[in-house]
């Protein structure tokens, strides 16, 4: 059995669901800089503002790396 490389609550997928109804394609951005851990939420020309606080929401990414056991277990890049 696979270890997910990403993982989402029930709740998550929820939000995430309705904002690809409204907005087509989605991507989530992680930065690394200035403003913080919480990832965004983008379409189209990417604006820059999240598309989840309109619903007074916030995703929150919680993350950890994987030890060496577990590392051989980490499912695969699909292309």
């Amino acid at each position: 059995m696979y270890m997910e490389r990403v993982s989402v609550t029930d709740r998550a997928n929820v939000i995430i669901d309705q904002l690809r109804e409204r907005h087509g394609d989605l991507i989530f951005h992680q930065s690394d800089c200035c403003d913080g851990s919480l990832p965004r939420v983008l379409q189209g020309r990417g604006s820059g503002f999240s598309l989840e606080i309109p619903l007074g929401l916030r995703f929150m990414a919680i993350s950890r790396l994987p030890t060496d056991d577990e590392l051989v277990n980490v499912r695969p890049i699909e292309t």
